[in-house]
């Protein structure tokens, strides 16, 4: 792979390499020092600079001094960096040059002050010697005391939380409507997994890159918002499914899921001004289609997921079967 550029943040360099399968860049320093001295840049207390190009930081909302961070372990697909314990930094391993659709997602949020997901706080924008620009990091607010929607989900015995189940639903339902009010366009990849739930109930939607299956264009092209609904009624089935084969729940246990997506089909279609009529005309396709892309994910990214992909889209063409 070919270094194209060195961006420096005070003691941080970061490499940005070309290869046959595109832009990579690599975070110096110890784990988490890398998002500190973004965080630090944004406030105006480090220059960056880059050896060949350019670079830039955009802050939307200057952020409180900072002294400690950390890197997040797990299974991220990108680099997240936790800040003072109150920012976010998503560093893109291979950012697609250009603005990305997320960076661009997040800033209109902003400017539209809606709440459905973490506010932004700023971005690093490099720009090459040809001058195309391209997100290399966003920072975001941290929402402390919260875990994801399908840890919780997953988390919940069925046959005893019925309530919370339908009332999680509804929460979700809601958070999504009020992200495509204030957009107009649609996530593109929604799942449980993306839905921060805190201990004070605001639940936000985290990670708007879209669909990984698809080119940044892609995602920019217009669709029916009803397209998102569909795919996180999707993700319930695919908790329901893990939930029986490895909590061992009985299928009767499905009518209280099936209670939950018609509550979160039933919120979001009231917040968003979608009829009964539209819903039940276009979510049994869309659902086969999500359920179709699920197994292309598992095949390329997460070939261990690939059996519950399956059976979920097994599921998804009974469904979609008119009784």
């Amino acid at each position: 792979m070919t270094v194209v550029d060195v961006l420096h943040l005070r003691d941080v360099d970061l490499v940005l390499r070309q290869g046959t399968d595109g832009l990579s860049q690599e975070l110096g320093g110890a784990p988490g020092q890398a998002g500190l001295r973004l965080v630090e840049a944004l406030r105006g207390a480090a220059p960056v600079h880059a050896d060949r190009g350019g670079a830039g930081v955009h802050t939307w909302v200057a952020p409180s001094a900072v002294t400690v961070a950390r890197r997040l372990s797990g299974e991220h697909t990108n680099t997240i960096d936790l800040v003072g314990e109150r920012y976010v930094v998503k560093w893109y391993v291979q950012p697609a040059i250009g603005v990305t659709r997320e960076h661009d997602l997040l800033a209109r949020l902003a400017a539209e002050g809606c709440t459905a997901a973490p506010a932004l706080t700023g971005a690093l924008v490099w720009r090459s010697v040809d001058g195309r620009l391209t997100t290399l990091a966003v920072v975001t607010e941290f929402v402390p005391d919260a875990e994801d929607g399908w840890t919780v989900v997953v988390g919940l015995d069925p046959a005893q939380r019925g309530d919370r189940l339908r009332e999680l639903a509804s929460s979700f339902g809601d958070t999504l409507a009020r992200l495509h009010d204030a957009l107009g366009d649609i996530h593109g990849d929604v799942h449980l997994g993306q839905f921060l739930v805190p201990a004070d109930g605001a639940v936000r939607l985290v990670d708007l890159e879209g669909d990984p299956l698809t080119s940044q264009d892609e995602r920019a092209l217009g669709d029916t918002p009803l397209r998102d609904l569909a795919s996180l009624r999707r993700s319930f089935v695919l908790a329901f499914l893990w939930r029986q084969e490895t909590c061992g729940d009985p299928p009767s246990v499905r009518e209280v899921y099936d209670d939950a997506l018609h509550v979160l089909t039933e919120t979001y279609l009231a917040a968003s001004g979608f009829s009964r009529e539209q819903a039940s005309t276009l979510l049994p396709e869309l659902e086969v289609t999500k359920a179709a892309a699920e197994i292309r994910y598992a095949e390329r990214f997460l070939p261990s997921w690939l059996p519950f992909a399956r059976r979920g889209h097994a599921d998804a063409v009974r469904a979609a079967v008119p009784r």
